[in-house]
């Protein structure tokens, strides 16, 4: 969990303190394996669940959005 500690460290330093956090999940329109998007996407929920951080599901969005 080294690097969701160490952007929101870095967040923090340039004043956001803040957060709002979306998952994007996989688009109509995707490359790669079902398989993969599916790991993916279960990992990203587990990681941030175990960080007990809240976050809201963008289901079919492809987007990846800073502050």
């Amino acid at each position: 969990m080294g690097v969701i500690d160490f952007v929101f460290s870095t967040m923090k330093d340039f004043g956001f303190h803040d957060l709002h956090i979306e998952l994007s999940t996989q688009p109509k329109e995707f490359i790669g394996s079902q398989e993969n998007w599916d790991k993916a996407t279960a990992a990203l929920k587990d990681a941030l669940n175990t960080k007990g951080l809240k976050f809201d599901v963008d289901e079919g969005r492809r987007r990846i959005l800073w502050p």
